[in-house]
């Protein structure tokens, strides 16, 4: 019969990593649970596409064009997982 301290189970359970930061399905979770790391990683995506809008702009695009940009590129980096936050 095997005891409990010598199963693999039982040493598997005790590798457990401590990180300070994890990445779950695109959100960042700390381990102090503050939102600051997936905030600017939101913000620094988001800043690259409002550039590049601006660039379309800039280059004549029609309106609706910048809209339908804004809306599918844009948009969505920035709700994404609000409900999680």
């Amino acid at each position: 019969m095997v005891g409990l301290a010598n199963h693999p189970a039982a040493e598997a359970a005790f590798l457990l990593l401590i990180l300070s930061d994890y990445k779950l399905l695109g959100v960042m979770i700390n381990s102090s649970l503050k939102w600051d790391a997936l905030i600017d990683a939101i913000m620094t995506k988001a800043a690259k596409r409002l550039w590049f809008l601006k660039k379309l702009k800039r280059a004549g695009v029609s309106v609706d064009d910048l809209v339908h940009y804004y809306q599918s590129v844009v948009r969505p980096v920035l709700e994404y997982a609000c409900p999680v936050w």
